[in-house]
């Protein structure tokens, strides 16, 4: 927990729902009073808000690794971010503009937390948010760096909490002592909105009806697809890439360092614990997943995750554009953004591979949870592009 103690209080009464409630079931002659208090020792700011702040605000170096995915390097800055926050937490503090971020940081997180959709259609209206949404490994990176450019950013000056997954962080649901994901979901959003507010608050670059475009890569929204959609707003449109479970796999155990010696499955890399949070929460125990195969947990976890893609709410009629994992396909996409938000630039190539004959004996698992997907979405009155999916780039 990362705590400050200079934020004021924020409470909320709940006295008149008491009343309500009470008059209700016939009980008029009760009187009850409930004062609820929150403190920023019960929802403290974020280390990431407070690194963010003293690199923009103090004009300090960031962290936009997140453009260059082709290394297949390990990546994890978040002992550096608790350093840099504690270790520069007074100066951010003696900074109007980092205090009123704060401060707009819980304002936004009180207006999710009840419902005061006044506020937050004040907020819609002013940003337009392009969400880029896929399982990791699938060119979610490739167009969140040219939705930047295609609106005149460039993405080496836009920090990974802005740009990049990890920040909020979605899991799927599991509660543990002293940890509600739900509030912490809340907590984190909220601080997302008032630096992406900060950050592109001098942006002019924008939709036809002046609202600024705010692009994130967010993969994790799978699993509170109608949270997101609620929160950002009616307008809100996203990019969701797709790619064939046998390629996306080896794509991830070679970020993470090699498919395992004994085959077996295990945590390296954030997107391995994405696996395994999948399995978890869906009541595949630790043992099993210790002594499971490596691509049966990955499986698993690609078939849950396109599963709950269509069904919590995210994508809607309209709202949303499919791209497939290719070349061609990668390329028109980025291209297409050139064309709606700049009418200048050019696409750079996206370079692919085919990796799934180093594994011929996973496909024919693979094909069958394509199938199985594919119902799913179809079900949901979502298009699926199951034969071009199973070009298997």
């Amino acid at each position: 927990m990362f705590k400050v103690e200079t934020i004021s209080l924020y409470a909320v009464s709940i006295n008149q729902l008491i009343r309500e409630f009470l008059t209700v079931f016939g009980e008029r002659r009760a009187t009850m009073s409930i004062e609820i208090k929150l403190t920023d020792q019960h929802l403290p700011i974020s280390p990431v808000l407070v690194d963010f702040l003293y690199r923009f605000l103090e004009n300090q170096a960031i962290d936009a690794s997140w453009q260059n995915q082709r290394r297949e390097k390990l990546s994890n800055n978040a002992g550096s971010v608790r350093d840099t926050a504690q270790a520069n937490l007074s100066r951010v503090l003696s900074n109007p503009v980092a205090i009123n971020t704060i401060n707009r940081s819980y304002d936004l997180m009180m207006s999710i937390m009840f419902g005061l959709m006044d506020k937050l259609s004040a907020f819609q209206q002013r940003h337009k948010f392009i969400l880029v949404v896929g399982i990791p490994r699938s060119g979610g990176s490739y167009l969140t760096r040219h939705l930047f450019k295609s609106i005149g950013i460039a993405p080496a000056q836009v920090p990974r909490t802005i740009a990049h997954d990890g920040f909020p962080n979605p899991m799927p649901f599991q509660m543990t002592p002293q940890y509600n994901p739900y509030t912490t979901l809340m907590r984190q959003t909220a601080e997302y909105l008032a630096m992406a507010e900060l950050f592109f608050g001098n942006q002019q670059a924008g939709a036809a009806d002046s609202t600024t475009v705010v692009p994130k890569k967010t993969t994790q929204a799978a699993y509170h697809g109608a949270f997101f959609r609620e929160i950002m707003g009616p307008d809100t449109e996203c990019l969701v890439t797709l790619r064939h479970p046998v390629a996306a796999c080896i794509s991830t155990y070679e970020k993470s360092g090699g498919l395992p010696k004994n085959g077996k499955f295990t945590v390296r890399s954030n997107i391995e614990d994405f696996a395994q949070r999948a399995s978890l929460f869906t009541g595949i125990s630790q043992d099993t997943i210790n002594s499971s195969k490596y691509f049966d947990i990955y499986l698993h976890y690609w078939e849950t995750y396109h599963n709950n893609l269509a069904t919590t709410g995210l994508l809607q009629p309209g709202n949303h554009t499919i791209v497939c994992y290719g070349e061609q396909a990668m390329q028109t996409a980025a291209a297409d953004l050139y064309t709606r938000f700049s009418g200048t630039g050019t696409a750079d190539r996206f370079r692919v591979k085919r990796k799934t004959h180093k594994h011929p004996g996973w496909n024919e698992k693979a094909n069958a949870a394509i199938e199985r997907v594919a119902a799913v979405w179809s079900a949901s009155g979502i298009g699926f592009p199951e034969q071009q999916l199973l070009e298997a780039w």
